[in-house]
């Protein structure tokens, strides 16, 4: 499918470079690229899809960036709080939800998905076969070890787990829908599979960035980034990566990162 790609469309690698402009620089700076890129899909024909695609995408950023504060002042828990923040991911979800109503999406991966699909490791595509449900056990299976660690040297407590395991679910569910369901599907659209798949696995570590995250751990979330969008890839749905997310999620709650 990748080689059918047109040249024109390569525009998207632009992608990961506007999430780290758009966090680093004045918020009127990202919104004057957003209105820049607009144009360029207006009176540029031949790059009009993939102009719009990073409009939205940035368009999307500020959107949940402008909704967040708003939802955080609601309760006054902290540990709840970081829950409801993530429900600022909705204004992300509409933006694409609203171009997904007027321009579908030739490849969507808005489904569950089948876990019966073959993935192969370590490459996606190249190295040994294995059914999505096993390569999922394996992912869960590995996580479990930081996860019991983090448990014994940090001793959360019942709230905190309790707290943790509804924000992992939520923030997996929602940035999920976002990035693989939405971004990850556009994108495979305009640049195919294997383009698409590094394109948004560095653009979703980068937004990490906004989150408070260290530009080292974002890189690490990009690697989390490519076997997530692998498995919507290969299982063509959300719940492979949903899980793995969730599992992700929880580390960094029982080491107290999230919480």
């Amino acid at each position: 499918m990748d080689s059918l790609i047109p040249k024109k469309n390569l525009t998207i690698w632009m992608l990961p470079i506007l999430f780290l402009v758009i966090q680093s620089l004045p918020e009127y700076v990202g919104l004057g690229i957003a209105f820049a890129l607009l144009l360029l899909a207006i009176f540029l024909k031949c790059i009009r899809k993939a102009a719009l695609f990073l409009m939205l995408s940035v368009c999307g950023y500020f959107a949940w960036f402008f909704i967040s504060p708003l939802i955080s002042s609601v309760v006054d828990n902290p540990m709840l709080d970081v829950t409801l923040e993530r429900f600022a991911l909705v204004g992300y979800i509409v933006v694409f939800a609203i171009w997904n109503h007027f321009s579908k999406m030739e490849v969507s991966y808005l489904f569950i998905g089948s876990a019966k699909e073959i993935i192969r490791f370590p490459l996606i595509w190249k190295g040994r076969k294995e059914p999505i449900w096993r390569f999922i056990l394996i992912f869960c299976c590995i996580c479990l070890v930081p996860l019991f660690i983090g448990v014994l040297n940090n001793k959360p407590t019942a709230e905190v787990v309790g707290y943790g395991l509804l924000f992992a679910i939520v923030n997996a569910l929602l940035e999920e829908i976002i990035w693989r369901g939405f971004v990850l599907s556009r994108a495979v659209s305009l640049v195919g599979e294997k383009q698409a798949l590094i394109i948004t696995a560095l653009a979703f570590g980068l937004y990490h960035l906004s989150l408070g995250f260290p530009i080292w751990a974002c890189l690490i979330f990009s690697i989390g980034g490519l076997y997530m969008g692998g498995a919507a890839i290969r299982s063509k749905g959300l719940l492979a990566p949903f899980v793995m997310h969730v599992f992700v999620n929880m580390i960094f709650v029982v080491f107290g990162m999230i919480m």
